[in-house]
Parts: C-alpha cells; sequence; structure tokens
C-alpha cells in the first residue's frame, strides 16, 4: 500500500469520525427514555423493557431526528415443570403501535426452561412509547390467551 492510499484512509476515517461527533454529540438535544412493560394471563407472564435514545438537532439550518433503541421482550410459563414438557407446538406474539415481533416453536424433546425471550437494535424506527399498549398473544397445543403490557410505574 503506498502513502497515498493510506493517507486517503485515514482522512476518510477522520471525516467520519468527525460527522458522526457533529450528530450524535455536539449540538442539540438527546433524550434517553428507558421503562418496562409488564403484564399477565392465567398461564402466562411478561416484561418488555425498552432503552431508547432520541437526538434532535440541526443541519444546513433545518431541523433533524434520530433514533435508536434496545428492546428485551420476556414471556414466562407459569405453569409446572411438568406441564411445560408437555408443550409441543408454541407461538407468541407481541404487538405496539412502533412494531411487533413473533415466533413458532416446535419441541420435539420436553422443554422444561419455561422462559421465552427475544430482543433486538433498532435504529432510525419508530420508538415504543412510555403510554402505548403491548397486546400478547400466546398459543400453545390449542390454547390461547391474549393480554396486555403496560409501563410499571
Amino acid at each position: 500500500m503506498n502513502i497515498k492510499k493510506i493517507s486517503a484512509v485515514i482522512l476518510g476515517a477522520l471525516i467520519l469520525f468527525g460527522v458522526s461527533y457533529m450528530v450524535f454529540v455536539a449540538g442539540g438535544e438527546t433524550i434517553k427514555n428507558n421503562y418496562t412493560f409488564v403484564g399477565k394471563s392465567k398461564h402466562w407472564e411478561a416484561s418488555y423493557k425498552v432503552n431508547a435514545k432520541e437526538k434532535f438537532y440541526e443541519r444546513n439550518g433545518r431541523g433533524q431526528y434520530d433514533s435508536e433503541y434496545e428492546d428485551q421482550f420476556k414471556l414466562i410459563f407459569k405453569g409446572t415443570d411438568k406441564e411445560m414438557a408437555e408443550i409441543e407446538k408454541f407461538h407468541y406474539k407481541y404487538q405496539s403501535p412502533a412494531g411487533s415481533s413473533d415466533s413458532t416453536m416446535t419441541f420435539e424433546e420436553p422443554r422444561t426452561n419455561k422462559v421465552f425471550s427475544s430482543g433486538a437494535f433498532h435504529q432510525g424506527s419508530a420508538i415504543p412509547r412510555e403510554n402505548h399498549i403491548i397486546e400478547v398473544l400466546v398459543r400453545w397445543d390449542g390454547n390461547e390467551e391474549t393480554f396486555e403490557l403496560k409501563v410499571q410505574k
């Protein structure tokens, strides 16, 4: 690699760092939101944690907005280990005004772990809000329960 290529890579990295710094650190207002939604039904209980960051700033005389959040959904079976081991087909879905997620599983071996979880990092998408209600649907072996998650206060 010659010196010109190395210089170009270094210059590009510095420009990228500078732009990132201006967008996420310098100026503007950053709002952090961290809350947990909770709820339960006869056989299930769930929590949905949201850690969000929003950035409002100005670029070239125009208002700008960036968002990112990490979420963690946890669903727990309230029955016995024996009841859990009998489940063969399982599906859950949770939905908010900001988005949804679901999972379907088939167990060929008895399962004793009663906890199901999922999570993701989202950037540039709608953030679940503290006043939202998260709808949860759980189906297993011909059974179905729905319930709501609300922010724990």
